[in-house]
């Protein structure tokens, strides 16, 4: 299998760099991807930031948040966490199997002397501990499986990171499940550094063949995919399936919003008992709506105190 380490530790173009493959057709596969992010949270496809993250924590760390092109749960990046993405050429016994999509990454753990094992939710497992997250991506000829490896993680900072809000949310989105994490350099009898895990997993399962490198028309492309998809506001919010955001219930002022595409299309407001409804105001739930002050423009006196709550909370 051919291996490709990333030259890049941004999020955003290691997400593009995925899609690149799949979409492009112009490296060879089947291909094992690797590469660590700068510190970020990524979530997935179908999930609602403000249901899976601490945006208040996320915006005072200044740690940005992405979607990716596959389902599944929100995870924590940082420089100690590897991932890996494996393509291969789509096939059905491949496709929600786990445990062979992942057989040269599991192998790999073994050999540097880690009990791997899946849970109930095909994840991986050492000593208890859960040091992998995985999830798959499909088109028509190819198969993406990727995953994390949290080899020396900062563990406070994940779960801070990837714990919700306080605010109150109904929405239809994927729901991630939290399990009980480990580093693997806890967790076997030689401890590993995640650059040494990138380059003993690159060796073990490309034997001794050379990674591949980018061609710079193959990065340049790249870049142009990561600024008009990885980094928008549409992407990475306004693929939030529609949502309800619900606040100060316990207070004299609630406030309840509903969200499509990343735009606030209703505003119901309940002050001492007294209702007030706001319709088809379309307001992007972003930064520059708070800086703007345009809750107040459309709302009066009670959209500041929407935008006090929200400002701490917005990242786009």
């Amino acid at each position: 299998m051919n291996t490709l380490i990333s030259p890049w530790a941004e999020p955003y173009l290691n997400l593009a760099l995925e899609e690149y493959i799949i979409r492009s057709g112009k490296l060879q596969i089947p291909l094992l991807l690797l590469y660590r992010n700068s510190e970020s949270v990524i979530i997935g496809k179908n999930q609602n930031p403000f249901k899976e993250t601490d945006l208040y924590f996320l915006k005072s760390e200044s740690i940005p948040y992405f979607r990716r092109l596959s389902g599944g749960g929100t995870v924590y990046h940082d420089t100690g966490n590897v991932n890996f993405a494996i393509f291969e050429p789509r096939k059905n016994e491949l496709v929600n199997n786990y445990k062979i999509a992942l057989k040269p990454i599991i192998n790999a753990l073994i050999q540097i002397g880690a009990g791997v094992y899946f849970d109930d939710r095909n994840s991986l497992r050492v000593k208890g501990k859960k040091i992998s997250g995985n999830a798959q991506f499909q088109s028509k000829d190819i198969l993406l499986t990727h995953g994390t490896l949290l080899v020396e993680t900062d563990l406070f900072r994940l779960e801070k990171a990837i714990s919700p809000n306080f605010f109150s949310i109904v929405s239809k989105s994927t729901e991630s499940v939290r399990s009980e994490t480990g580093n693997l350099s806890d967790l076997i009898d030689q401890p590993i550094t995640a650059d040494e895990c990138i380059f003993t997993l690159a060796e073990i399962i490309n034997g001794k063949k050379k990674n591949i490198l980018l061609k710079p028309e193959d990065m340049n492309e790249i870049y142009d995919l990561s600024e008009r998809k990885y980094k928008s506001f549409e992407w990475n919010f306004g693929r939030t399936p529609e949502f309800e955001l619900r606040f100060g219930e316990k207070n004299a002022c609630s406030v309840q919003m509903k969200i499509r595409e990343g735009m606030v299309v209703d505003v119901y407001i309940d002050q001492n008992g007294t209702l007030q409804n706001y319709h088809e105001i379309n307001l992007p739930l972003n930064i520059y709506s708070v800086e703007q002050k345009l809750f107040t423009e459309k709302i009066g006196q009670q959209g500041t105190y929407i935008e006090s709550v929200l400002s701490p909370a917005i990242l786009y």
